[in-house]
């Protein structure tokens, strides 16, 4: 019987989501303490890291997700303005300190700004956020985030964030979470940088206004997703395939599939009952969990190592020419056995 790889079973097998890879990102282990979230010397964007601490989670390829809809990108710009205003207000930044170095701060990694050698090496920033400055200055940040999260008010920011689909416009409920979170970290941030909670080396309070960030620019709308006449084409399919966000594990999945079968409302529901057969031999659960999963957003189902795996054995015997839906059926069930068998055979030390 064929055994898939052992790169098989990794997430790091998918393709392209929007251009991107999707598989886990290398970050060095580190311990998450209370935040619930990437740690502040991740290899993951500052960006991301401040995301991931209002959504609680460590999966970069959901938050890179999140960053890019109209609401993720209304509140950086938001807590992009926080940081300036308080880097010059008591964080011992230059006067002169723009929006473009702030962005640029955002765009580092959070492990790059944790290292003098790295962050030195830069061009203006340094030269008007000193690092030892900019340290402190992501510390109160990231922890005056955490405190919001852990507020009543930042709970509502995780659902609205993981919107599907996303919405394609801010509505007046999404600009008042954004004013909510601005108003609440700003001062969380100046507070702990006053104190000398984060650290801060040589912070001095400046008498120079605070800079005001120019409104948020309109935001272009999301590409739609593919139509449903190319999902039709079958066999004529050409370039990468592409992971919908948007659509559920198995939609992905029928859509992957279409790319070799032409899949008639019978065919598409022998593949989900083969999705359904084969995940029952990689998690615990009865049908209605296993249905649950493969209708969740691929993204977030991606979470789950069953999920993981499941996706796995549909990218590997779809690689492979299959004559007919029966034998695409089969396949998947017979690689889900084949890895549910590795897995057991690992755990016990054979």
């Amino acid at each position: 019987m064929w055994i898939p790889s052992l790169a098989a079973l990794s997430i790091e097998t998918l393709s392209l989501v929007d251009g991107a890879d999707t598989g886990a990102p290398k970050r060095k282990a580190s311990s998450l303490g209370g935040h619930y979230g990437l740690s502040s010397d991740s290899s993951a964007a500052v960006r991301l890291v401040v995301l991931s601490r209002l959504m609680r989670t460590r999966e970069e390829v959901i938050v890179e997700a999140s960053a890019r809809t109209p609401l993720g990108q209304a509140v950086l710009h938001g807590l992009r303005g926080s940081a300036l205003r308080v880097a010059i207000a008591v964080g011992g930044a230059d006067a002169s300190l723009g929006e473009a170095q702030v962005a640029t701060l955002f765009n580092l990694s959070a492990s790059h700004v944790a290292t003098k050698r790295l962050y030195d090496a830069g061009l203006s920033l340094p030269s008007k956020l000193p690092w030892p400055n900019a340290k402190a200055l992501l510390a109160a940040l990231l922890a005056a985030v955490s405190v919001f999260r852990a507020a009543p008010d930042g709970a509502v920011v995780e659902p609205l964030l993981l919107q599907v689909p996303p919405p394609t416009t801010m509505d007046d409920d999404s600009r008042r979470v954004v004013a909510q979170i601005v108003a609440q970290v700003e001062p969380t941030m100046t507070a702990k940088l006053q104190s000398g909670d984060a650290a801060s080396s040589s912070s001095s309070v400046r008498s120079s206004s605070p800079p005001v960030l120019p409104p948020l620019p309109a935001l272009p709308a999301p590409p739609p997703d593919p139509p449903p006449a190319a999902e039709q084409q079958g066999s004529s399919s050409s370039g990468p395939f592409v992971i919908v966000p948007s659509m559920s594990l198995a939609a992905n999945f029928l859509r992957l599939a279409q790319r070799q079968l032409t899949l008639s409302p019978a065919d598409r529901d022998a593949l989900t009952a083969a999705m359904k057969e084969g995940l029952s031999v990689l998690q615990a659960g009865g049908a209605e969990a296993r249905r649950q999963l493969l209708e969740t957003p691929i993204l977030r189902a991606l979470a789950t190592a069953s999920a993981a795996q499941l996706w796995a054995c549909c990218l590997e015997t779809t690689e492979r020419d299959v004559p007919s839906v029966a034998a695409l059926a089969r396949e998947l069930v017979d690689c889900c056995s084949s890895v549910s068998a590795v897995m057991f055979t690992m755990a016990i030390g054979i």
